[in-house]
């Protein structure tokens, strides 16, 4: 059974509430959630809204209009006038007046005998269940990599959006593709190639030509964050990355970097990283 105490949580020996523990922030808030928007935003009854941190909502694409209600139909089918959890990672809401936090709820028993239930987090749920891409977060989530564990399960499995191929991983030198998704978020991966340092910046390269293939910047005041992850650029030429971002087009396909949880070395082996298309689940409890 999980027990909770008045401003946070009390371990137990159940092995999901361990992870939820393990993930959340100080200071836990127990509320309830009254709605749920088409960008997963919860609002609370005290009428807070909350942002699920270190995630993004699907939107509508050509071959599934609906993708976005279907996310959001899941959640609300979860969480709508449920008791949540909740830990804020900064007490100021940001300039639409939401609050960035990291949200865990119970899982619903299938077993109506069942004499307890566990913590998971939201998050991860939703994106297990591809209902949500994880992206940059400017607050450091305590498990970013379950986050990313969580997507690409859902990714190999061809769940939710990752059935629909406006959200295919983006070839590294797919000229058309990234004419497609300019100026939006999205996931991008190809051989390193070359990489390039200037006074102000690191450049990685995807390809022979600037205009025709992907390139990532780095600042160089940040690369020695990427360099503590065990990312050193110059070493991995040659070797497949994967990166997700904005995708800027004024000078070529391009993405800034900002922090490691933003880029993936390729390690899978043969066939581990097909994407099997199948229709998004149907609505469920987790």
């Amino acid at each position: 059974m999980v027990f909770w105490v008045q401003n946070g949580l009390c371990a137990t020996a159940a092995k999901e509430t361990a992870v939820a523990a393990s993930c959340a922030p100080k200071g836990v808030t127990q509320a309830k959630a009254v709605s749920i928007n088409d960008r997963l935003e919860l609002t609370l009854a005290d009428g807070r809204v909350l942002r699920i941190a270190g995630i993004e909502a699907p939107a509508a694409t050509p071959s599934d209009p609906d993708l976005g209600i279907k996310a959001r139909d899941w959640l609300a089918a979860w969480l709508e006038n449920q008791t949540i959890f909740y830990g804020v990672l900064d007490e100021r809401p940001d300039r639409w007046g939401r609050y960035a936090a990291v949200v865990f709820a119970a899982r619903v028993s299938d077993d109506a005998s069942s004499q307890g239930t566990s913590l998971v987090p939201a998050g991860e749920s939703l994106a297990g269940q591809g209902f949500a891409r994880v992206v940059p977060d400017q607050h450091k989530l305590a498990c970013g990599e379950r986050l990313l564990q969580a997507e690409k399960a859902a990714r190999t499995a061809g769940l939710g959006l990752w059935s629909d191929p406006y959200y295919a991983v983006v070839s590294a030198t797919d000229v058309a593709a990234f004419e497609e998704h300019a100026g939006s978020f999205i996931l991008a991966e190809g051989q390193l190639t070359e990489v390039r340092d200037a006074p102000a910046r690191m450049t990685l390269f995807f390809g022979p030509r600037r205009r025709t293939s992907l390139a990532v910047t780095i600042l160089q005041r940040n690369v020695k964050i990427f360099e503590a992850a065990g990312l050193h650029f110059h070493d991995l030429i040659g070797q497949t990355l994967r990166v997700r971002g904005l995708l800027e087009m004024r000078f070529g396909p391009e993405i800034e970097l900002t922090n490691p949880s933003e880029v993936e070395r390729i390690t899978d082996a043969p066939g581990e990283t097909a994407k099997p298309v199948q229709k998004a689940p149907a609505v469920t409890r987790p």
